[in-house]
């Protein structure tokens, strides 16, 4: 999958096509900091790639006397988060290793109905709705090329001004909020969730629907008829939960957290939620995100826009999770930490992307200044954070 282009044939249909034998782009900087390999990854990341030549993977290498951080920047098309911590994690290895061969692995299986163990669809109602937008379309379908998809690219970027926040939790606070974790019988995402959950509350209340939604992710990886294991590629979820009101202290309400995610994280109900789109023809659903920055225009499409997305550009959830769990290296004392950064979608608020290793828990949060400001962001995560350290101590 790291060697993967998109090869779109003249009815639109897409497909992989892959070069086991590219190189790579590796953009090398001098290392002056441990916090600049953020900006420089940014840039990276608003320069688009060539889908059609690819490859849909860049690096970012800074170098120092003593220490180098490696930035893996991965189009979504290709990888879940999951994917990258296990790509950075072989790296590691390999570096320590003495020289080797490697065995690619095959492409992973593809997210379809076959290929999972357990068959879902759409229910009737939508499998209705979508077939008449499909039909609809049809008489005016239209194909969008490279230039096309370049210039999307550079019209979300003009419209957002997305920045970052980090936090991380020393060695002893991520040891003590696991263990309270279990002792409270809930996950440390939930309670990470809680946290951000009650921050948002205080800050922006309940009122707005959006507000009480939240979208986490979700690995499939065990659903697939032929499990994947550990390999690069889209096999990833996510299921939309509604957040629960704040009631009792902030352990109850991260149970219930934990109990309205377990609820949504089904296999039954991800893949029906992920069924939904198989059911959309290719060239809709690529023309409803197009519509959302002004560069096309059609009635069918405006319907299926708010349908996925927003009619009026708006979030329609507050907060996006994902939570790549617990990485490290094994025999590699040089292996310093990892880092996770998701993307941001018009359809959140915010993206928090979380990963822990070394024995310490890292976040990044991404949101848009022009939803919420600068100020508004750092309010919410010093809220967050004191949740969590107050809880943990006992004091909520």
């Amino acid at each position: 999958m790291l060697s993967a282009r998109i090869d779109q044939d003249a009815r639109g249909e897409a497909s992989f096509r892959f070069d086991a034998a590219r190189d790579f782009e590796v953009r090398v900087e001098r290392k002056t900091s441990d916090t600049e390999w953020f900006e420089l990854a940014w840039e990276e990341q608003k320069r688009p790639f060539d889908m059609g030549a690819g490859p849909l993977v860049k690096f970012v290498l800074l170098r120092s006397d003593d220490s180098a951080d490696l930035v893996a920047i991965c189009h979504h098309i290709i990888c879940d988060g999951l994917s990258i911590a296990y790509l950075l994690r072989d790296i590691a290895r390999f570096l320590k290793a003495p020289p080797t061969s490697v065995d690619p692995l095959p492409a992973p299986p593809s997210i379809s109905n076959e290929n999972f163990v357990i068959k879902a669809a759409p229910g009737f109602f939508l499998q209705a709705v979508i077939g008449y937008l499909n039909r609809a379309w049809a008489p005016a379908k239209t194909l969008f090329d490279e230039g096309q998809y370049r210039q999307l690219y550079e019209a979300y970027w003009k419209a957002r001004d997305v920045r970052g926040v980090h936090i991380s939790l020393s060695k002893d606070a991520t040891a003590a909020l696991v263990a309270r974790c279990r002792a409270e019988r809930t996950t440390v995402n939930s309670a990470l969730a809680a946290a951000f959950a009650l921050a948002q509350y205080d800050l922006q209340g309940r009122r707005d629907p959006y507000l009480r939604k939240a979208l986490v992710a979700i690995n499939i990886r065990q659903w697939f008829v032929e499990p994947p294991g550990e390999n690069f590629g889209f096999l990833a979820a996510g299921a939309e939960v509604v957040l629960p009101a704040n009631a009792g202290d902030f352990w109850e309400f991260s149970r219930a957290c934990n109990t309205a995610i377990k609820k949504r994280l089904t296999p039954k109900k991800v893949l029906e939620a992920m069924a939904t789109l198989n059911y959309i023809a290719p060239s809709l659903l690529d023309a409803i995100y197009f519509a959302a920055y002004g560069a096309f225009q059609n009635k069918t499409v405006d319907r299926l826009k708010g349908l996925v997305l927003t009619r009026d550009g708006k979030p329609r959830r507050s907060l996006d999770v994902t939570n790549i769990g617990v990485f490290d290296v094994e025999d590699s004392e040089d292996f310093a930490g990892l880092y996770f950064v998701p993307i941001l979608s018009p359809n959140y608020e915010k993206a928090i992307g979380i990963a822990t290793s070394c024995g310490q828990l890292n976040i990044n949060l991404l949101h848009d200044c022009a939803q919420i400001s600068a100020s508004n962001v750092e309010d919410f995560k010093r809220r967050a954070m004191e949740y969590i350290e107050a809880s943990v101590a006992g004091r909520r």
